[in-house]
């Protein structure tokens, strides 16, 4: 006597769902030190507060092309993950209380620059929070490996710039489960 077992069909649905990572702040120099901080030699500590601080801590630049940049932590991002956005929010203003003042921000991965957006034209010399830019419709595999850097550019004008904080969120798709490739054979036996 054998024992028949018909198997129609059996369906493993993954879905990946789009995930975000808490706001992001420095943590170390990036590549560009063009802007000079308020106080000391450290520039990213003028702009890794939690809030938009003002005239608290801040870089500065009035010198046009100037960049500054800045490390960020990818470490909540699993490996494997792809990033679909960065988010890159600025506090800032004009350096001198005169003239216009147009900055930009990017981002740096892997050693290579994003196109500089955002067109911020900058009033007052107050930080105060910016509109967000986003560098979306990316995909980027995040790897162990992978160094971000997110920055700002003074673009145009003759007031200066003043960064206070600058911050970013990332979007991302982790991966997807793969299904275990002895499901069947572990649900039915043979006699």
């Amino acid at each position: 006597n054998k024992k028949y077992l018909g198997l129609l069909s059996l369906g493993l649905v993954s879905v990946a769902l789009a995930a975000t990572t808490a706001t992001l702040l420095p943590t170390a120099e990036g590549t560009y030190l063009q802007w000079t901080p308020k106080s000391g030699s450290t520039h990213y500590t003028m702009v890794d507060e939690t809030s938009c601080n003002g005239t608290t801590d801040y870089v500065a630049t009035t010198v046009t092309g100037n960049r500054n940049s800045y490390q960020v932590s990818l470490s909540s991002i699993p490996d494997g993950a792809t990033i679909t956005n960065i988010a890159v929010t600025p506090c800032a203003s004009k350096n001198k209380s005169s003239g216009s003042s147009v900055m930009n921000v990017f981002y740096r991965l892997n050693g290579a620059n994003s196109a500089d957006q955002g067109y911020y034209s900058l009033t007052g010399t107050t930080p105060v929070a910016l509109a967000t830019t986003n560098f979306s419709s990316l995909s980027i595999v995040k790897a162990s490996s992978t160094a971000l850097q997110v920055g700002a550019v003074y673009t145009s004008g003759t007031g200066g710039a003043r960064l206070s904080r600058v911050a970013t969120v990332i979007t991302y798709t982790p991966t997807a489960p793969n299904a275990p490739s002895n499901l069947i054979a572990n649900v039915f036996g043979t006699s």
